[in-house]
């Protein structure tokens, strides 16, 4: 398989008046083409700002990426001038951000803005972007997509806002697709709608996904690959049908306890005790899951678990399930 993107050891950092936020600490995850990976875990996780840090859109002051390296479609991100990252924000990688109400421009019409990406990565102007627009408008869902070129984001519905969202970062067709949170704010039937379009599109582009989520439903549909995200680290990763038959770290068992279906009939729908941590607390060398984990042991509270390959493609960092096999 091509790797589209490999990122090794990535760290970024907010340099706040309290101190040092270690919001992605040591992070390292690949997407091949063709295939999804979703990056699963509770808000304050550090989702977000990995997807963030591949596009180099972290907001500095206060972050900044302190170190590990982003590859992607061979280019070293890390090391590109601005100029250059301009050029591959679009075209070799897109983004759906996790507010399509916020994210589009309240000023321009729907074919204004997806008719400014296809020109700032091409040499189309005119006619033929605005072709390009109204051919991705159409593949995504949007009825009458000719007459919804002139209109304003606030004539669309939530759902019909996301489609552009996605038809702007597909009509380029991007090596790479960071989806944040994609179906945060729809209901369940257009969120089904969403899922399945993105699929088509991938199959029609042949791009990489990466998906950012909480809901372990939509990674089921949607993933090939799973990496779960627990303050600022990945605890544990691997195909997604070995995650959800064979876990392994206590956190992954927490989120899949967690889902509804699993609690019986009558009883209290299971949550894991405490909060995510502040990335401030990130300091001091130990599994960072531990003061929320039923199965802590002193190992855990004083040294921090590497990730273990458990078989060919699924790892876990902890220390006292890493050697255990499946459950």
């Amino acid at each position: 398989m091509e790797r589209v993107l490999k990122i090794e050891n990535l760290r970024t950092y907010f340099h706040m008046d309290e101190g040092v936020a270690r919001a992605v600490d040591g992070v390292s995850l690949s997407v091949e083409k063709k295939r999804t990976l979703g990056l699963v875990g509770e808000s304050g996780c550090g989702k977000s700002i990995t997807a963030l840090s591949i596009l180099r859109l972290v907001p500095s002051p206060p972050g900044r990426i302190a170190g590990g390296s982003i590859t992607l479609a061979g280019e070293d991100i890390l090391s590109l001038p601005e100029v250059r990252m301009r050029d591959i924000r679009g075209k070799l990688a897109s983004m759906i951000f996790q507010e399509p109400m916020t994210s589009l421009n309240p000023v321009f019409t729907i074919g204004n803005q997806v008719e400014e990406a296809v020109r700032m990565h091409t040499q189309m102007t005119g006619k033929g972007a605005r072709r390009i627009a109204l051919e991705y408008l159409a593949k995504v869902g949007i009825p009458a997509a000719h007459e919804r070129m002139g209109q304003y984001p606030h004539q669309l519905s939530g759902g019909m806002k996301q489609r552009v969202m996605i038809a702007m970062a597909l009509c380029l067709k991007p090596a790479l697709l960071i989806a944040d949170e994609p179906t945060t704010a729809l209901d369940v039937t257009i969120q089904a709608g969403i899922l399945r379009l993105m699929k088509d599109m991938q199959e029609e582009t042949e791009s990489a996904i990466l998906l950012i989520t909480h809901d372990l439903g939509v990674i089921a549909e949607m993933a090939d690959d799973v990496a779960v995200m627990y303050a600022g680290k990945i605890v544990e990763t691997g195909p997604c049908e070995e995650i959800f038959t064979s876990f392994l770290h206590p956190y992954t068992e927490g989120l899949f306890q967690s889902l509804p279906g699993r609690t019986p009939r009558g009883q209290k729908l299971y949550t894991i005790a405490g909060n995510v941590p502040s990335a401030l607390q990130f300091q001091k060398a130990c599994c960072r899951f531990n003061p929320r984990c039923p199965l802590a042991i002193e190992r855990c509270r004083v040294e921090e678990p590497p990730l273990v390959v458990i078989g060919p493609a699924h790892r876990c960092a902890c220390w006292v399930r890493a050697g255990e096999g499946p459950l």
